[in-house]
């Protein structure tokens, strides 16, 4: 026993000499306890900024569904495309994910990301965001925050921005502006300036849609020319409700 011992301290020593060895050819230095901290604390703070981030665009996300008529995704078929890039708001999609991607990876290299399964980290992370997305939603600071965005970022054009354009289209059927005159007809001023003449006798009337003067208005219909548009349908500006529909 006793030179098995001795024999196994003798190889323990051995071994220990080469390790040290091996550690000042390579000259490896002893890591302090505080970098370990501070590296713990960064994981942390990217995952929490990137949870928040997410969360805010997953608001403005929100925003732009609550104000896009996704119905005329189907009521102009040649006009797909255009509504797709008009209204879907793929900046904010895009910067979700990577804000997911990012927070989880945070969450995984903090000092006790390794204990929790990728899935779980992955759906703690996504429920985070929505939960936090849904609550500054509500508070109204999406608009704010998109409007704010697109005012300090001048490439970026904002939600009310892509509306306007999609529903400044006359030729495809689409109007939209503020009614100037309404008594013996209605006149009203497109986004551009332009004043149309508005046939709507046969129109449906969405619901909240008030034909009054000052009042914005979205019109799909044709385009007969010499700035009269017969319209099939007229909506309120904001919002989509869709219920209540009148005929004039």
């Amino acid at each position: 026993i006793k030179k098995i011992f001795h024999l196994n301290k003798y190889n323990i020593m051995k071994n220990s000499q080469r390790l040290l060895k091996e550690i000042k050819s390579r000259k490896i230095i002893q890591k302090s306890r505080l970098r370990f901290t501070l590296k713990n604390i960064l994981f942390w703070f990217l995952f929490f900024v990137f949870v928040v981030i997410g969360a805010l665009s997953f608001s403005i996300i929100v925003f732009s569904f609550t104000y896009t008529d996704f119905d005329l995704f189907f009521h102009k078929m040649n006009t797909n495309i255009i509504f797709i890039f008009t209204y879907l708001p793929i900046f904010w999609i895009v910067s979700t994910v990577i804000s997911l991607f990012i927070s989880v990876l945070g969450m995984r290299y903090t000092k006790t990301g390794y204990k929790h399964s990728f899935l779980l980290v992955v759906i703690g992370n996504i429920c985070l965001s929505l939960l936090m997305g849904t609550i500054f939603f509500f508070t109204g600071g999406a608009e704010k925050m998109e409007q704010k965005f697109a005012d300090s970022v001048s490439i970026y054009d904002s939600i009310d921005e892509r509306k306007i354009a999609l529903w400044s289209m006359p030729e495809q059927g689409f109007l939209a502006g503020k009614i100037i005159q309404k008594d013996t007809k209605m006149i009203i001023e497109d986004f551009s300036g332009k004043k149309w003449e508005i046939k709507f006798n046969d129109a449906l009337i969405r619901g909240n849609t008030h034909l009054i003067e000052g009042e914005k208005i979205k019109i799909i219909g044709k385009n007969s020319g010499r700035n009269i548009f017969i319209a099939e349908e007229i909506r309120p500006w904001t919002g989509k409700d869709v219920h209540n529909n009148k005929r004039e």
